[in-house]
């Protein structure tokens, strides 16, 4: 073949082979890592388990909200409670006052009698079934007495303090009756019931004056 002559054909080069990777210490290489394709991203959670999670996450919220009603009932009956206890020191207040005081009519002075000793056993019977605190604040107390006081000086003691201790017997009844409406137990609606009947009944017995 000559390079100077016109009419010569130049040889068609031959095509390269394809570099094989060949594994060696340096260079290791996995057939199955070429062949295989694309690993699959791993799922954070199943269905399933997204699921139960979703769940617990509910019942959870639920188990919750239960015990913030149930503790908000327990602070209302517990203020219920302490209310009542001072509504009663009160009623024992006007029932000594009372005592100590000569009173003219004497249905009144009967019906005093008789308060003081169903209100101390009305309130035993509700201690079995209610903590009261001992030393509570009263919400009549000194006012109480003070009004009393007055009506002492101006001679007219027995009509007013037929008013005061029968406003008092009614005041506690209303409370029995939040709490008996509230109640939990048939111990406890009993106390409070039997409790209601008697102030309510001698509420009735007192005169609408001393005349």
């Amino acid at each position: 073949m000559n390079p100077n002559d016109p009419n010569t054909v130049p040889p068609t080069p031959e095509p390269i082979p394809p570099v094989v990777p060949v594994a060696t210490p340096d260079n290791p290489v996995d057939y199955l890592d070429e062949i295989a394709g694309p690993p699959e991203k791993a799922r954070f959670l199943s269905g399933k388990m997204l699921i139960v999670l979703i769940g617990a996450v509910i019942v959870l919220v639920i188990v919750i909200i239960i015990g913030i009603i149930t503790n908000s009932a327990r602070q209302s009956s517990g203020s219920e409670v302490t209310a009542l206890n001072n509504k009663l020191s009160d009623l024992q207040s006007i029932i000594e006052y009372g005592q100590k005081n000569t009173l003219s009519n004497f249905n009144t002075v009967k019906v005093v009698a008789e308060t003081n000793l169903i209100a101390m056993s009305r309130q035993s019977e509700l201690t079995k079934v209610y903590t009261f605190s001992s030393g509570s604040e009263t919400d009549a107390g000194p006012s109480v007495t003070t009004d009393l006081d007055s009506a002492k000086a101006l001679g007219n003691l027995d009509n007013i303090y037929i008013t005061v201790l029968r406003d008092q017997l009614l005041s506690v009844c209303k409370q029995l009756e939040l709490l008996y409406d509230s109640a939990k137990t048939d111990a406890e609606k009993n106390a409070l019931a039997k409790a209601y009947a008697d102030f309510k009944e001698l509420a009735n017995r007192l005169p609408d004056s001393a005349s």
